[in-house]
């Protein structure tokens, strides 16, 4: 079907189109700009990003759905149906990938925490060499697990500084190297092992469903019944049908929320 316009609205177009080529050719950086976005080539990373996308949406949206995330994101969250449907899929669908990420990062740091231990009384060049394996590990993923453990060792410092020690340590400053292997038995010991238990999928699941809760302005938490003796909240509730765990606790959940809500302000 042919579409028809108004000459005034043509007229209209024909002037705003050029004043923006008058505007083009007066201004250096409007022309650079206007030249650089007008080749193929300079679309083609934002097209791949475009497509990256499409396919992330394409694949959520091939997901089952978990109608009891849905439920709850709606009555408990506020959220519309649309918006509590994509929620609840990237809860319960990037779950088990955060799990093993989260388990990955904390093997790895209680494994060269381990080695960190057993250079103790070693030269400076292995303490450094320990030392330069743990700097990268020291990052968003591990600093709520370095931060508990510096708490639980009662040592007076913040995750900042233990960072610094360390990257101190790996450039072989002698003083850094002698005060990270001084402390860190201390730091090992209340840190997880590195052969502990696996995190559930369930409780990281669940607690990025509290997060998508508190996200939206609402509390987000667990209601405990000494009457049945179990926690009795909807949200425990949706969890326990969607991974059908009828014995899951969501105290993990919260405490897992809790240290990387921390993490953020």
């Amino acid at each position: 079907m042919a579409i028809h316009v108004s000459p005034a609205l043509n007229r209209k177009s024909e002037i705003a189109a050029a004043a923006f080529a008058a505007l083009v050719r007066g201004d250096e950086q409007w022309r650079a700009l206007f030249v650089r976005f007008s080749s193929p080539e300079a679309w083609a990373t934002y097209l791949k990003r475009l497509v990256l996308l499409a396919q992330t949406i394409a694949a959520v949206q091939a997901r089952p759905r978990a109608p009891d995330y849905e439920s709850v994101l709606i009555e408990v969250g506020g959220y519309e149906p649309d918006a509590a449907r994509w929620l609840s899929l990237w809860a319960t669908s990037t779950a088990e990938q955060n799990a093993r990420e989260l388990d990955r990062v904390r093997r790895k740091l209680g494994s060269t925490l381990r080695q960190l231990v057993k250079a103790a009384g070693r030269s400076t060049l292995v303490v450094s060499r320990r030392a330069e394996d743990l700097r990268p590990l020291l990052n968003d993923w591990t600093r709520p697990l370095v931060e508990e453990a510096l708490a639980g060792s009662h040592l007076r410092l913040s995750f900042e500084e233990f960072r610094d020690m360390a990257a101190k340590a790996a450039k072989r400053e002698p003083a850094a190297c002698a005060h990270l292997a001084e402390i860190a038995p201390l730091i090992f010991e209340s840190i997880p092992k590195a052969r502990g238990r696996s995190l559930p999928v369930e409780t990281v699941a669940h607690a990025q469903l509290l997060m998508a809760i508190r996200g939206n302005g609402h509390r987000a938490s667990f209601t405990y019944s000494d009457i049945e003796d179990d926690h009795t909240d909807k949200m425990t509730a949706a969890t326990r049908r969607h991974f059908q765990k009828p014995r899951f606790r969501p105290v993990g959940a919260r405490h897992l929320l809790d240290s990387r809500l921390e993490l953020r302000s």
